[in-house]
């Protein structure tokens, strides 16, 4: 398992989460790869997978992709956190992403 952490942004009055370029190019996702996106009481899960039934998209370009999550879920997860950190796991063909507020 791989694991970052990243300042927590607002927009429009809830926290953002976004991720970008090499660190989702790494991990290899690309823009265009689709996930399905679970809210926890702790966390926010992000399921990568080749079938149907994934909603979101990596949006962005092949050289600069990106997620980005800006939603009243997000602030209720993340609270009063300044960081969050993104952990990465695989299992079988599916990808995962793991988001959790950093307690301060």
């Amino acid at each position: 398992m791989n694991s970052f952490n990243l300042n927590v942004c607002k927009n429009r009055g809830n926290s953002r989460v976004w991720i970008e370029g090499n660190r989702l190019i790494d991990m290899g996702l690309n823009n265009g790869a689709t996930y399905e996106k679970f809210y926890g009481d702790g966390g926010i899960v992000l399921l990568f997978h080749s079938g149907d039934g994934a909603k979101s998209k990596v949006a962005g370009t092949a050289t600069r992709p990106i997620i980005d999550i800006c939603n009243r879920s997000v602030t209720k997860i993340m609270r009063d956190a300044l960081q969050y950190s993104v952990t990465h796991g695989t299992k079988g063909n599916s990808v995962s992403l793991l988001i959790e507020p950093v307690k301060g």
